[in-house]
């Protein structure tokens, strides 16, 4: 007992339950203090925090127990197990949402048609080739204008999700003093490199079981690591990743200057008990208690990853199935982790496959959304795509 209101512990574990008396998560630390007035409790050492899909660890908490918020100091790293989207196809900068037949099959065919007509008269096309000439030429307005306006009531949701957590977020930080990392400041070139905390194995957090359904969607690892702490909403099922994040996923990287804001899936809702109308007038009601009407909840009673939103000079490194680097730049990126597709919004957003392929837009605040299947659809606004092609040989 360190005075009226504090007590101090150490060698300390925590366990958090579920109504049915399974864990949901559990924590180990060395020391902590735990402020009975105000309900918080603080820790200034190396802390690991394991839930049944995610595992994190920093250099101190400060959580308070009112509220379900908490803030783990950084540098942060965390490790969550999500299933993995369906495998996409390679991801070529054409003409957006075409789907068949593909630009390689129409410059070959262009090809053929300019070499038949300087060697010799060509013959007439088959109805195969005309069918395939009139898709080509067919117009894509309306299939495109339906993606933009799909797109705009996605981005209105982002800016809805990201304005949610604001609301909890900025005003948690400012109460523990922590309000500078809201304002990204850029580290010095000659500062020290901070201490690392404790990391969580690289191995994922709950190992899928061999004997899985195959049938179920196969399960990946996704790792987010920042520098300047991670707060974290328990009863909402948000993270927020603070200053210089790195994600990390099989299939891609992401890192971004300012912010990393993760959405769980909320909880499925427990179905409303029926009433036995037999039981009830056999036995008299017992007298009601009354209760907290709030539920407890936990991170480790979400499902897996909803939504993840990233500001700040973000940037997207991905190989596709052969081997080919593309490089995606903008202001914000959201991911949908359901379905794979990605939305780059804000600067002048610009997708490079090389030095001289590449699509950027040359107004500000233009948007593209890469599909799953790699396709792509922009804003309305001016763009610059270029595009190399071989030589044809005679």
């Amino acid at each position: 007992m360190l005075d009226h209101s504090r007590i101090e512990g150490e060698g300390i574990s925590i366990e958090i339950y579920q109504t049915d008396g399974s864990v949901q998560a559990r924590t180990k630390m060395r020391r902590a203090i735990y402020n009975q007035t105000n309900s918080t409790l603080q820790a200034t050492e190396a802390i690991y925090i394991k839930g049944e899909s995610f595992a994190a660890s920093g250099t101190g908490l400060t959580f308070d127990w009112t509220s379900n918020r908490g803030f783990l100091f950084g540098p942060v790293s965390t490790l969550f197990q999500t299933q993995q989207p369906e495998p996409t196809t390679s991801m070529q900068l054409l003409p957006p949402l075409r789907t068949s037949p593909t630009a390689s099959t129409l410059a070959s065919t262009i090809l053929a048609l300019t070499t038949s007509i300087m060697a010799e008269p060509s013959p007439r096309l088959t109805p195969d080739q005309l069918a395939e000439m009139d898709q080509l030429t067919a117009p894509t307005r309306e299939e495109i204008k339906r993606h933009q306006e799909e797109t705009s009531i996605a981005l209105t949701q982002d800016t809805q999700l990201a304005k949610t957590a604001d609301t909890t977020m900025t005003p948690f930080l400012t109460s523990i003093g922590q309000a500078a990392l809201l304002v990204q400041t850029a580290p010095s070139p000659t500062s020290p490199k901070p201490a690392q905390p404790a990391t969580p194995s690289d191995q994922p957090p709950t190992p899928p079981n061999k004997d899985q359904d195959p049938k179920k969607p196969a399960e990946t690892t996704l790792r987010v690591e920042c520098d300047g702490g991670l707060y974290f909403d328990s009863d909402t099922g948000i993270l927020a990743y603070l200053k210089n994040v790195r994600l990390t996923e099989p299939r891609f990287k992401l890192s971004c200057s300012h912010e990393l804001k993760v959405f769980l899936e909320h909880p499925p809702k427990e179905p409303a008990k029926k009433p036995n109308k037999a039981t009830d007038q056999q036995s008299p009601k017992p007298t009601e208690k009354k209760t907290n009407p709030k539920k407890e909840t936990s991170l480790g009673s979400f499902g897996g990853l909803k939504r993840i939103i990233a500001s700040g000079n973000v940037k997207v490194t991905q190989k596709d199935e052969n081997g080919k680097l593309f490089i995606a730049t903008a202001e914000t990126a959201s991911y949908d982790a359901k379905t794979g597709e990605m939305i780059l919004r804000g600067g002048r957003p610009r997708l490079q496959q090389s030095a001289n392929q590449y699509l950027e837009a040359v107004s500000p605040n233009q948007y593209i959304r890469i599909y799953k299947n790699g396709k792509l659809v922009t804003s309305d606004g001016k763009w610059i795509m270029q595009i190399t092609t071989k030589k044809p040989t005679r």
